[in-house]
């Protein structure tokens, strides 16, 4: 849980960095356009919620947030060449991409904690202990690391490959970037998170 977390968050924040680049850069756009993409995704993922919720009572928790996660991390390499497609306008293809974007970001707003939960019950069965100040306190932890280490990549790969309106390269790099780790998130989640659902934990 814990690697696919960091890896999920990884990939949402370099979504949340790349956004006012890619529309002041690649859209030429004024910076208060950012603001706009990011009232799609977020008022998206708010919509999505209810439908996450139905999800992860319908099908489990854990398997609604491993498939949230293969589609985001489908989805994030398309930002690539969003903006390029012929026959739209590359503001709205942008919009609306954002906009799909937000649909399995959803699962990230909803099912942390409720599967933090289901890890602490999983150990009060089986040792007697409740430790939920220590479990939340690393997973704060871990989504730290998780924005610190996609501000860096972030950085890199800008300064690497480039950032201007002639040089776009690393801009368009970020999307795949982000997909790829999303993906990997996704396979160390599907080997390791055994944990059946519910968890019984015996009544004190």
């Amino acid at each position: 849980y814990v690697t696919s977390a960091t890896l999920f968050f990884l990939g949402l924040n370099l979504l949340t960095l790349l956004l006012p680049y890619f529309v002041t850069v690649l859209l030429g756009q004024p910076e208060g356009v950012v603001s706009l993409f990011t009232a799609v995704f977020t008022g998206v993922a708010f919509l999505m919620l209810p439908l996450v919720t139905w999800a992860a009572t319908r099908f489990g928790k854990a398997r609604t947030f491993r498939t949230a996660m293969a589609v985001l991390g489908v989805l994030l390499p398309g930002l690539f060449w969003v903006g390029s497609w012929p026959g739209l306008d590359p503001l709205l293809q942008t919009a609306g991409y954002i906009a799909l974007l937000g649909v399995p970001m959803a699962a990230l707003f909803v099912l942390p904690n409720p599967l933090i939960a289901d890890i602490i019950d999983d150990e009060a069965r089986r040792t007697g202990l409740r430790r939920e100040g220590i479990y939340y306190a690393a997973d704060v932890t871990v989504r730290k690391f998780g924005f610190a280490l996609s501000t860096a990549l972030f950085g890199a790969v800008l300064a690497t490959f480039g950032f201007s309106p002639d040089n776009p390269l690393g801009i368009r790099l970020i999307g795949p970037l982000a997909g790829i780790g999303v993906l990997i998130g996704v396979v160390v989640f599907s080997r390791g998170y055994r944990l059946a659902e519910p968890v019984d934990v015996p009544a004190k």
